[in-house]
């Protein structure tokens, strides 16, 4: 009988340390983060793996925060073992600052939420790269409406749409990057930071959730082609 004592206690007191850890675990249903920290910077979007497991069938996902963050997730309905991309985008904050963002998944009565840091770094005006990525994306979509008019016209992309754009980040040395969204379309914008005849830009234009990908260099003299892409 003492022994049995024993086990429970020691049970109960293994359960209490435990609690904190299983804040984000509920019967069928787990949430994890890719990292849970990263660094960032203004106007840039900083990516983490959002991946789930659930015994309880489709898994709905939000996100929120109270800092100055834009909050994109690629997808909002996962099953289980589904994994998407979370974007976070600091729109107003200090070098050293760290911005939080909450996701929630939900499945059934189950409900987990996770916690994801973004500390700010020094990363330079990434906002100043907007207008490049604009001209180039803006140019890409003049050539797919000229040679492509059904397809331009039947996926709405025949007219001026509300883009959301931001800075990849971390940039790589010689190639820029900038990402544009609208709906399920996704517009990445590279240039070549080099000297001609070596300075191409690129624009490739998906819609993954309808399995559609399109892309298009400019050369030097900034003559269109249009480039394999998927």
């Amino acid at each position: 009988m003492k022994n049995r004592c024993m086990i429970f206690v020691v049970a109960a007191l293994l359960l209490l340390t435990l609690k904190p850890a299983l804040a984000d675990w509920t019967p069928g249903l787990v949430l994890n983060m890719l990292p849970s920290q990263s660094t960032g910077a203004l106007w840039g979007g900083s990516k983490f793996k959002v991946r789930v497991g659930s015994t309880v069938g489709v898994v709905n996902l939000s996100v929120s925060t109270k800092d100055s963050l834009e909050c994109y997730l690629e997808n909002r309905q996962l099953v289980s073992g589904g994994e998407t991309t979370l974007v976070i985008v600091p729109t107003k904050a200090r070098v050293g600052d760290i911005l939080t963002a909450t996701v929630t998944a939900r499945s059934g009565a189950n409900v987990v939420r996770k916690m994801v840091k973004v500390k700010i770094v020094n990363a330079g005006d990434l906002k100043s790269l907007e207008p490049i990525a604009v001209t180039w994306r803006d140019a890409a979509l003049g050539y797919l409406r000229a040679e492509h008019p059904d397809f331009a016209s039947a996926n709405g992309l025949d007219k001026d749409v509300d883009w959301k754009g931001y800075a990849e980040f971390p940039q790589l040395f010689v190639v820029s990057h900038y990402h544009f969204r609208w709906g399920d379309w996704h517009a990445y914008v590279l240039w070549h930071v080099m000297v001609p005849p070596h300075d191409w830009k690129r624009v490739l234009l998906s819609n993954k959730k309808e399995n559609k990908f399109w892309a298009v260099e400019f050369d030097t003299n900034d003559v269109p082609k249009e480039v394999p892409y998927k």
